[in-house]
């Protein structure tokens, strides 16, 4: 949505992604323990694959669009709660899909909240791409590898899940 506001009134929108490190202490393997937990399939490559998937199509929305800024750090913390803030709102969800959403209009908590994810992002290891061609062609790891820093390393084995999740994101750090 953010994506088709900034091209619709061409403004510059600020889009600042903060998602758990897989290469951080156990994230990878507790993620893919908790998602088993919730009668989901996963496995300790599951974060991983999630968080570059993301990464890809966040790239290629910002080579689409001119009028986005994105940027996308690794936290060191495995969060309970996906906060999903803007200027005007905030919505926290958990993992479990069945679970409500909260929302939280502007004021003290959503302040609270945005400070919380501000901190998170200093916190964190910094993502990074080269936008020289459209990030969602790229076919192997070594392609993958290559045009982004900071990611957690793609393997030849992750690149059809990669790839199948750019088609229909499935994850909850996937679109």
């Amino acid at each position: 949505m953010i994506d088709r506001v900034a091209r619709e009134r061409r403004e510059i929108k600020f889009v600042r992604v903060v998602v758990p490190d897989p290469q951080y202490g156990d994230n990878a393997r507790s993620y893919g323990a908790m998602i088993r937990g919730l009668s989901e399939k996963a496995t300790d490559d599951t974060l991983s694959i999630a968080v570059i998937s993301m990464a890809i199509d966040l790239a290629g929305r910002a080579y689409d669009n001119t009028d986005l800024r994105i940027e996308m750090g690794l936290c060191p913390t495995l969060p309970v709660l996906r906060m999903d803030l803007s200027d005007r709102g905030g919505v926290l969800t958990r993992d479990a899909k069945v679970l409500p959403a909260i929302y939280c209009g502007p004021g003290g908590y959503l302040e609270m909240f945005r400070a919380m994810a501000e901190s998170e992002y200093r916190q964190s290891r910094k993502v990074a791409w080269q936008l020289k061609t459209d990030p969602r062609t790229l076919r192997t790891a070594t392609e993958i590898n290559a045009a982004f820093e900071g990611l957690p390393p793609a393997t030849d084995d992750m690149v059809p899940a990669i790839l199948k999740s750019l088609q229909a994101p499935k994850s909850r750090y996937e679109r």
